[in-house]
């Protein structure tokens, strides 16, 4: 599956803005303005995020059924949160979203449709490229109901070409997928969008270039299996084990004296017949955003943790973080830290554990410049089913590190992964870095 980009619905769009321009080495190359909102897109490399500022207190709503089955939580206190916030929504419909149908102006202000029924910023719109709009759309009506089409296929122009797109709703949150056919389009973006002219790019030379590698969902106990089975029958989504210490049943738990998740992952399988499609970016080069999604909820029994923690701030499931691709994690850290972004450290005893010194200089890395970045290195991340040959015999590891919380609320962080051949999450990173996620929240 590749991505086209990903949508921050935003209470201040250039408070956010300057967050992606300012501290996260991003630049600004796009911008809209309708009745109904206002947009800024930014890139860096084949990453794009774009921020979209409702502009009307009251947005036009319809009601979005929701699966009736995906309704428990179990989180102590933001149980009782949630249900009460997804019965009002299902009884008076109050998922705001633009639905125009009829209006001459429907695709324009449906192009971008912001479901924001809480307050603050959330990352709300993950934003695919097909080559079948209308199929992908049947899939889902046939399986979720045509209240979750929140705009049927529709064509928006430009004197580039034209654009066929649909906006479907996920059950997950906020969360859905707006779908772009955009063969017949040969502009720089994506139609009603002013190209800017950012002048002297003195704070951009230099900052690496990045891609999306995955996404993680923060959902209730018990989403998971509900999740994976909407995406394999809309999407055609297989499941992708994370490492190959996961069972296939639980999926990858990490489960302590303080905390306790479950993970489970999916990928698009590249022949399937939904035809998710490949994006070219404004380079001329086959974009590299193919995606992995991951799901993440609380074990029974647990107490707190940074799923509750995001589920109570962010008012129900919704994107926790994204994963950016690094071809250089620490020049890309030493940019961003240079705008003022600042990293999560990993736990004290990381760099101590039993063999990680020897697996560190196995890969070639120094323990001291690793331990200087706070950034985490796991040799073991490939999943039971890495066939490649080609590849066995070389170094295969990955690094990773978290940002500190994007938007005011600890709802939303940015990873950067630098692979090194590797296609999985290592065991112990992926531990090291939740745990890192925790201590946060926890000081």
């Amino acid at each position: 599956m590749l991505l086209h980009h990903f949508n921050i619905c935003s209470k201040d769009g250039e408070k956010v803005l300057n967050v992606f321009t300012k501290q996260l080495a991003f630049k600004l190359f796009a911008k809209k303005k309708t009745k109904s909102a206002k947009q800024w897109a930014v890139k860096n490399g084949d990453a794009i995020f774009v921020i979209t500022e409702n502009l009307h207190s009251e947005p036009k709503t319809q009601k979005v059924r929701i699966n009736s089955t995906l309704q428990t939580l179990h989180c102590d206190q933001t149980a009782k949160n949630y249900a009460k916030l997804t019965k009002t929504n299902r009884e008076s419909g109050k998922f705001s979203h633009c639905m125009e149908h009829n209006n001459e102006h429907a695709a324009e202000e449906n192009l971008f449709c912001c479901i924001n029924y809480h307050k603050g910023d959330s990352v709300n719109d993950v934003c695919f490229v097909v080559t079948d709009v209308t199929k992908i759309v049947e899939k889902v009506a046939q399986y979720s109901g045509d209240e979750n089409i929140l705009s049927w296929p529709s064509v928006i122009e430009d004197e580039f070409g034209k654009v066929e797109f649909a906006v479907i709703y996920t059950g997950i949150g906020n969360i859905i997928h707006t779908l772009l056919d955009i063969t017949e389009y040969t502009g720089p973006f994506l139609p009603g969008f002013e190209i800017v002219n950012s002048g002297p790019e003195d704070d951009w030379q230099g900052a690496p270039e990045l891609h999306f590698d995955h996404v993680a969902f923060a959902c209730p106990m018990g989403y998971a299996n509900q999740t994976l089975a909407w995406y394999d029958n809309c999407f055609e989504m297989r499941r992708f084990l994370i490492n190959r210490d996961e069972d296939k049943e639980e999926g990858y738990t990490i489960n302590g004296y303080d905390f306790g998740l479950r993970l489970k992952a999916m990928e698009y399988w590249t022949s399937a017949e939904t035809m998710l499609g490949i994006q070219s970016s404004t380079k001329g080069r086959v974009a590299k955003n193919h995606i992995k999604i991951v799901i993440a909820e609380p074990l029974p029994g647990q107490g707190r943790n940074q799923v509750c923690t995001f589920l109570e701030q962010h008012g129900g499931p919704g994107v926790q973080h994204i994963g950016l691709h690094a071809l250089d994690i620490m020049s890309t850290m030493d940019k961003m830290g240079e705008l003022g972004m600042s990293f999560m450290l990993p736990p004290p005893t990381y760099y101590s554990e039993i063999g990680k010194l020897k697996e560190i200089a196995a890969m070639g890395e120094s323990m001291e410049l690793l331990q200087q970045y706070g950034i985490l290195l796991d040799s073991e991340a490939d999943s039971v089913d890495e066939t490649d040959a080609s590849t066995s015999n070389e170094k295969r590891y990955l690094m990773q590190v978290f940002t500190r919380p994007v938007f005011d609320r600890d709802t939303f962080f940015i990873e950067l992964i630098q692979r090194c051949g590797a296609t999985g999450f290592g065991a112990g990173n992926i531990t090291a870095l939740w745990r890192s996620v925790q201590a946060y929240l926890d000081n």
